[in-house]
Parts: structure tokens; C-alpha cells; sequence
């Protein structure tokens, strides 16, 4: 009810009428610029002078351009010093794609490390 109300009161003033029932995920879809990619560029920037020397990759497919784009430049910092890549997931990642990025792969889902992680 409240979001017909807030239609009708815009429709009311002469602007167009907001959809009633239709609900947007507050999450970044193929295709799409993140709303947040200054902050993100910013910290990523920073994060990459640290100079890191591992990478730990958890939590995602690594099938989205952006955060392909983001772990090889990460990956090619931690290279530069001589350091590794972890990459944990069930799935192995295509070689042909990750090859000279990724050092080793840890079969595990990263849920089930986190809470042995935390147990121990």
C-alpha cells in the first residue's frame, strides 16, 4: 500500500509513475556499472601500492569480467614479488584462463573453510 501511495503522490505532482510490486535486487548485474566502481578503483588502487605478496581468492566463479580483470592485476602485483595465488572453490578453474595466474587450487567449499577456520 505504501508503494501506491508514493506513486499516486508522484503521479500526483506530474512526474511518472513508479513501478507498484517490482522489486530490484541491490546487486550489480552482467552488463552493468557498479554504483560504487569510484570507491571500489579507489581501495583496489590502494590495496595494489600494500605490494601484497598472496592472494587468497574465495567466494566467486570467476567467470565476471570484472572480477577477472581484478584478480589478474592483483595476481600480477603478488607474482612481481615472488609470491602465490590461492584459489578456493569446488569447482578447478579453466586453464586455459588461469593458468599463469592462479598457483595452486584448493578443492573446498570456502563456507566449510571459514567455519573449521574459525573453530580451530
Amino acid at each position: 500500500p505504501g508503494c501506491t501511495e508514493v506513486s499516486a503522490a508522484r503521479e500526483a505532482s506530474g512526474k511518472r509513475a513508479t513501478a507498484v510490486g517490482s522489486l530490484r535486487p541491490d546487486i550489480v548485474l552482467y552488463h552493468e556499472e557498479d554504483p560504487r566502481a569510484n570507491s571500489i578503483s579507489a581501495i583496489v588502487r590502494h590495496d595494489l601500492s600494500l605490494r601484497p605478496d598472496v592472494l587468497l581468492i574465495m567466494g566467486t566463479s570467476l567467470t565476471t569480467d570484472g572480477v577477472k580483470f581484478l584478480v589478474k592485476d592483483f595476481a600480477k602485483v603478488v607474482h612481481e614479488r615472488a609470491g602465490k595465488v590461492v584459489f578456493m572453490n569446488l569447482t578447478e578453474p579453466s586453464k586455459s584462463t588461469w593458468e599463469n595466474v592462479i598457483n595452486y587450487w584448493v578443492e573446498w567449499d570456502c563456507d566449510a573453510w571459514v567455519r573449521d577456520l574459525m573453530g580451530r
